[in-house]
């Protein structure tokens, strides 16, 4: 029992242990994508001053390897906004750096050589810089008002169109009008850039429509735009044109009944798969993968009889 016991005990510490390594926490030795950090040396006040070396000039470069053999320059992984990176700078003791998509899971090494100009003298340290990406992306049901709705939300198809038609034996003829059905997507905690995600939109076999137009695009002001096309049934891929730390759209399909009375209930499904931006790959938010609207059947009212 004691055997059992201890077992027990080792196993429980060690997948605390991994949870607790697996965590991560934004911050300048582990950023995550698309925030922006400083990094100093020299300072008492957390970079608020410079407190010691005054006049001396500073070189801040990055790094892949701990010798600093090859300096990085700005790129599509890193972005240092402070003017005089890479170049020795008088009292540049404190730097900022963004830190792009494509550095997520990558190793970086932050240099900074200080030189004193009145002896030539100079000093050198570095520290490990652990990029990591939090990028999720998750999938909910809102309503003509673009509020959020719990999942099997249920939308009436429009009301019936009724229109003269001689060709008819009730002398009317009768459309269906077009179901749209909106849903939302947040991108969250990503950088400035593009980003791709994979979805599936896939139609219950009881809709015998015309065959159904998915789009995407944003809301303002309570109005939806389309952007762009979405193609529906089967895995798809589209890249959404980014330029903040997080991003929102809309997914509209729109069921263009005709003909089709729909007298049986149909459903709706929209998939999130995969999302990626650049080397960072996306979370799909537990409980968010998958969000369904259904259809409720028209009621089977008969033709209008008549003595």
């Amino acid at each position: 029992m004691k055997n059992i016991l201890r077992i027990t005990i080792a196993l429980f510490a060690l997948v605390a242990f991994a949870n607790l390594a697996n965590a991560q926490t934004n911050s300048g030795i582990t950023p995550a994508i698309g925030t922006a950090h400083d990094y100093w040396v020299n300072s008492t006040d957390n970079g608020a001053t410079q407190t010691s070396g005054t006049g001396n000039t500073f070189e801040w470069f990055l790094s892949k390897d701990a010798a600093g053999t090859t300096k990085l320059t700005n790129n599509d992984e890193f972005n240092v906004a402070t003017s005089g990176y890479n170049v020795a700078t008088s009292d540049l003791y404190k730097i900022n750096i963004l830190w792009k998509a494509a550095s997520a899971n990558e190793k970086y090494y932050l240099h900074v050589i200080e030189t004193n100009p009145a002896t030539g003298c100079s000093n050198h340290k570095a520290q490990v810089i652990n990029p990591f990406s939090d990028f999720q992306l998750a999938i909910g049901n809102v309503n003509t008002t673009f509020t959020d709705e719990a999942d099997n939300f249920q939308v009436c198809a429009p009301d019936v169109v009724l229109t003269e038609d001689a060709t008819a034996t009730s002398g009317v003829g009768y459309d269906y009008g077009t179901t749209k059905l909106y849903y939302k997507v947040d991108a969250m905690n990503i950088g400035k850039e593009d980003f791709e995600f994979n979805y599936q939109i896939d139609i219950a076999a009881a809709y015998a429509g015309n065959p159904a137009v998915a789009t995407i695009g944003t809301v303002s002001a309570g109005v939806y735009a389309n952007e762009n096309n979405l193609t529906v049934g089967g895995e798809q891929t589209i890249t959404i044109t980014n330029t903040e730390n997080s991003n929102t759209k809309y997914i509209c399909v729109a069921l263009e009944n005709g003909t089709f009375e729909g007298l049986a209930e149909h459903i709706v499904t929209v998939t999130l798969k995969s999302g990626k931006q650049k080397t960072a790959v996306a979370d799909i938010v537990t409980g968010k993968e998958v969000r369904n609207q259904i259809v409720p059947a028209r009621p089977s009212t008969s033709v209008i009889g008549s003595n």
